[in-house]
């Protein structure tokens, strides 16, 4: 009997340590869980700020890039990247003069400047940025994330308005740039030399005038069609020759402003009488007035009188250059 308690009170003792053992076992368990879930998350990596540059590829891959309109007062100071670490907000206007570029895209077309980063980041840390534009109805975003600094962004026009494009990282603002979107628009360039009694016709090439005038304007978006008039013949015309003689011989502002008047005029109706088809014939008992072959205006009307170049020392000048038909539409106002 006595043989039979202590079997007992052994088995007893022996579960009981393999209790003790679960229990602290599961305890240390729970204290490891409990300290999982009361971890704060770790915060990604970001960079400290963005800045825009114009694209390498030129006015190939966009229409103009403008890093003069918010120039700041002081360099080195009132930048908005400076220093990198500043916490940044968007500026109520896109005027704000710290440093903010600004780029043009036309509606429906694409436009891209480069994004580089600054601070204490890694090349990791960059897949954590996201880029919003704002307000959403004036363009989309054609890149969508970025993996090293000094690369392409892109974006494409949806609507004309000016818009901003923010790029966020950990819900905190790291650099902006702003956008003006329009239509593209194509004016028409009517180009002629004008020949007189003392000057020949000037030489020049429409495709380089062409490419020259796109370079200026593309960042209006607006592009050119050009047409060549080639020579217009003044040689025999006598007012022009008579002003042209005064305004070589007696060089005044009077005298250079009568002979390119005389010489816009002489010009225009020289290439009014171009395009104008034979008179419409009348029946004699018809007694309304002879309409006007155009009743809108001539097309061949210049829009300024003709300038001239000629050598200051040298009395015989070396051509007359004349532009028609130049106006321009839509320009984004600066301040």
């Amino acid at each position: 009997m006595a043989n039979e308690l202590e079997r007992e009170v052994c088995e007893l003792r022996q579960a009981n340590e393999i209790l003790r053992k679960a229990s602290a076992y599961f305890a240390q368990v729970r204290k490891a869980v409990r300290h999982c879930f009361s971890t704060a998350a770790v915060a990604p990596c970001c960079p400290d700020v963005s800045t825009f540059e114009g694209s390498k590829g030129g006015r190939t891959t966009y229409f103009g890039f403008d890093d003069k309109t918010n120039l700041v007062a002081t360099v080195g100071t009132d930048e908005y990247w400076l220093p990198p670490a500043m916490a940044k907000t968007l500026p109520g206007s896109k005027l704000e003069r710290d440093g903010g570029r600004w780029v043009s895209v036309g509606v429906g077309q694409e436009a891209q400047v480069e994004m580089s980063f600054a601070g204490t980041y890694t090349a990791a840390c960059l897949a954590n940025c996201t880029f919003e534009i704002v307000p959403v109805t004036i363009a989309d975003l054609v890149t969508t994330s970025i993996l090293a600094s000094g690369t392409t962004f892109k974006i494409k026009g949806k609507a004309a308005g000016e818009a901003s494009v923010k790029v966020i990282c950990n819900g905190k603002l790291r650099g902006y740039f702003h956008t003006w979107c329009a239509a593209a628009v194509t004016l028409k360039l009517d180009i002629g030399t004008i020949k007189t009694a003392r000057a020949p016709a000037a030489t020049y090439a429409i495709n380089t005038i062409q490419t020259a005038a796109e370079e200026i304007f593309q960042q209006s978006i607006i592009s050119f069609s050009v047409r060549d008039l080639g020579i217009v013949d003044l040689s025999a015309d006598a007012a022009t020759t008579a002003a042209e003689t005064v305004a070589l011989t007696t060089t005044t502002f009077t005298t250079t402003a009568a002979f390119t008047s005389a010489m816009h005029a002489a010009a225009e109706k020289a290439l009014l009488a171009r395009s104008l088809p034979p008179p419409p014939r009348l029946h004699p008992r018809q007694r309304r007035p002879l309409q006007q072959a155009h009743p809108q205006p001539p097309p061949w009307h210049l829009s300024s009188p003709p300038g001239h170049r000629r050598f200051c020392r040298d009395p015989v000048p070396t051509g007359y250059i004349f532009i028609s038909q130049l106006v321009c539409s839509q320009m984004r106002p600066v301040p």
